[in-house]
């Protein structure tokens, strides 16, 4: 069975295109791009249908979360039980595909419900060792770990688009998803192992929606960083 999957990408970035689609020549995916919503494609009644305040105009930021809401629109209108969101710049690890399959056995034997499955270190957080249980994958957590590839199921994709349009979003996506877990609203799972990583974070990629650092000096930084985290994990 081919699981499905919605690829945040910005029409027209070939680079981008042509990345993504090699790296998902490995996985399980049925996937569809969402590129509508670009920021040429955000006229005011899309944007206030679902933001406020500085979100209201059309930039990176505000293109990028309606993109992900975009896909929660696809998840509710054909009534998929749960997929994944995955932005352009992300990497697969080598064991990606066991640990995922492992991943959703865990999630269909715990009747999990409203979830959102975090699958990268992006943003270098990892379980700590102390924590970890034999045999076990998801960890409940009060935080994302950004938005680059995580899986949600049915509720949570329509429990997130009703929260758009009644309270508006004003946050980037990844921080509107933290506060939607403070209102405990929506239960969070991270991946042990991490199966993925952006190429935006540790600096093989340009990002889209801000200006930090890219090429050789942010890869070693990063490389560096990663590597301090899992020694505390390990010490943990």
């Amino acid at each position: 069975m081919r699981e499905k999957a919605f690829i945040i990408h910005v029409r027209g970035n070939k680079e981008r295109e042509i990345y993504i689609k090699e790296q998902l020549k490995v996985t399980p995916f049925d996937y569809e791009f969402i590129e509508d919503g670009n920021i040429e494609d955000l006229t005011e009644d899309r944007l206030s249908t679902y933001f406020s305040r500085d979100l209201l105009n059309a930039t990176p930021t505000s293109s990028c979360a309606f993109k992900h809401l975009l896909a929660y629109e696809a998840i509710v209108k054909n009534k998929l039980p749960y997929a994944c969101i995955i932005e352009d710049d992300i990497e697969f690890t080598d064991n990606f595909t066991e640990v995922f399959k492992n991943s959703i056995a865990e999630s269909n034997r715990e009747k999990l419900e409203t979830f959102f499955i975090s699958y990268e270190h992006s943003l270098s957080l990892f379980i700590r060792r102390s924590e970890l249980k034999k045999n076990k994958i998801l960890y409940k957590k009060q935080q994302t770990r950004c938005a680059g590839f995580y899986m949600i199921d049915y509720d949570a994709a329509k429990m997130m688009l009703e929260q758009a349009k009644h309270e508006k979003i004003h946050f980037p996506i990844d921080h509107w998803h933290n506060e939607l877990i403070k209102k405990g609203l929506l239960n969070v799972y991270w991946s042990h192992p991490t199966i993925a990583n952006q190429l935006s974070h540790n600096g093989k990629f340009a990002s889209l929606i801000d200006g930090k650092a890219y090429g050789s000096k942010r890869v070693v930084i990063y490389k560096l960083k990663i590597l301090y985290k899992k020694i505390r994990q390990l010490l943990g």
